[in-house]
């Protein structure tokens, strides 16, 4: 067996050079204690070939003698050992202990067993069954890990040996490889799920070392969240995908938190792993900027599989269009003389960003001029000018919300008159906002700022925005008749 063990020792270098074992769903589990469990011991056996090896199971799971050259143990309570490196040959090897725990995996009474990877035949020409399944996953799991498959075949004939040194082990009583296509080179090198995990009875230094397994189906799930509105959030820092908390639920009121995902920078939250069957999730907390998504949402997780959830939320915004009503400075809104209060031009510079009149950015990401139009209802006339497609005369696009209204994203506005109407002097002229008595000259500058899932311009939407009447001057001179 000296030459086995070297190839071994080989294998195990390899392995024990990668950092982590990567398995199906993530890292080997780690047991953090361990407990008891009930070994049942058969009165039947597997027979095969002249010898026999005794059934048992622990846990509802069928579980192997790894030690068969030692006696039976007795039916009975065990405390379970996840240190299988320690129990192994190479005492210590936790490399031998992950082949071992692959190999278990695959054998006969294990989630990962199919007939393929066995002989398709008996020794003898005869058909497959489950003793004859049983008897190999033994001496297999046997050779592993205590190197003792005299001891599993004891009392086989010759044939039956030397069929399974070249069939199942793929290596002679020598420890040369004669076929590395064999059963135990192939299975033992199988990449076993992560929550699959072995552990070993020891039930005596005079009786065997047993091996047992538990294994509950997992698979994973990974979220990605986009903005709703990229026209919107697309390059303004007051929207981030960052942030955003998931919580997944057992049942679909959401009383039973499972886990929760969290979203980084670019919406992604990575993958946990959860057990087989369904769930069901909401959004527990909304990134920066983002209205929050309270609706609950199932999802079904498959053994071995990652599911893909895909949400979007929608960019809190300003729905209310700003509005401008243009008085005269004397007599509101009735003109004087032959001024006109119509087609005064305002412009309305957006910052993707929040900024006070102190620290604008030299450039406007948005820009746009509106200018006022003569709205009569009843006997009644108003001066308006709206950020909206029907007053803008020039400027960029407006930023629209899912139903084609022009909005404002969270951010910062200023509001300038910059051209007064036919008759009126931009001199004097101050803006009020929202029937405020606070009167501003020059230009405004204010915040949109989300308030829970709505946004709102600071001081409100309305503005009141008077000029003074231009009046001529004149100069009388008197003349003296002659």
């Amino acid at each position: 067996m000296k030459k086995f063990k070297r190839v071994l020792a080989l294998a195990m270098a390899v392995i024990l050079s990668v950092p982590t074992l990567s398995t199906g769903t993530g890292t080997i589990p780690v047991k953090a204690a361990d407990d008891s469990i009930e070994l049942v011991v058969s009165n039947e056996s597997a027979k095969y070939a002249g010898y026999e090896t005794r059934k048992m199971s622990a846990g509802g799971n069928y579980a192997y003698c790894i030690t068969p050259s030692k006696k039976t143990p007795d039916a009975g309570t065990y405390t379970k050992h996840y240190d299988v490196e320690n129990y192994v040959k190479n005492v210590g090897d936790k490399a031998q202990a992950e082949l071992t725990r692959n190999l278990a995996y695959y054998c006969w009474g294990a989630p990962g067993f199919n007939a393929s990877n066995f002989p398709a035949t008996w020794y003898d020409g005869s058909a497959m069954d489950d003793d004859k399944y049983i008897a190999l996953s033994h001496i297999m799991l046997s050779f592993l890990v205590s190197y003792d498959e005299v001891g599993s075949m004891h009392g086989c004939n010759s044939s039956f040996k030397n069929w399974v040194y070249q069939n199942v082990l793929g290596y002679n009583a020598n420890g040369d490889l004669v076929n590395g296509q064999a059963t135990l080179p192939i299975l033992c090198w199988a990449t076993a799920p992560a929550s699959f995990k072995v552990y070993i009875l020891s039930t005596g230094s005079a009786t065997q070392n047993i091996l047992g397994y538990e294994y509950t189906p997992t698979g994973t799930v990974s979220l990605s969240k986009t903005s709703a509105n990229t026209g919107i959030t697309s390059g303004n820092s007051c929207y981030s995908l960052a942030g955003a908390v998931y919580g997944i639920y057992s049942d679909a009121g959401c009383s039973a938190q499972v886990t929760t995902l969290t979203t980084d920078v670019g919406g992604n939250a990575a993958a946990v792993s959860l057990n087989a069957g369904t769930y069901y999730y909401k959004e527990l907390t909304a990134p920066a900027g983002y209205a929050l998504d309270s609706s609950v949402q199932s999802f079904t997780v498959t053994a071995g599989q990652n599911t893909a959830l895909s949400v979007s939320d929608t960019p809190t915004n300003d729905p209310v269009r700003i509005s401008i009503n243009k008085v005269d400075n004397e007599t509101g809104d009735k003109v004087q003389g032959g001024a006109s209060l119509e087609n005064a031009e305002f412009t309305v510079k957006y910052y993707a960003g929040y900024y006070h009149a102190g620290n604008l950015p030299t450039n406007a990401t948005r820009t746009w001029v509106i200018k006022t139009k003569k709205i009569t209802s009843g006997d009644k006339t108003a001066y308006i000018a709206a950020l909206d497609d029907s007053y803008k005369i020039s400027g960029d696009e407006l930023y629209k919300g899912s139903n084609g209204v022009a909005v404002l994203p969270l951010g910062t506005i200023s509001i300038e008159e910059t051209k007064a109407p036919e008759g009126y002097s931009l001199e004097g002229a101050y803006l009020q906002v929202g029937g405020t008595g606070t009167k501003i000259t020059g230009k405004y500058v204010a915040q949109i700022t989300q308030n829970g899932n709505l946004a709102q311009l600071k001081g409100g939407n309305t503005f009141k925005v008077s000029d003074k009447i231009k009046r001529g001057d004149f100069k009388l001179t008197k003349i003296l008749q002659k």
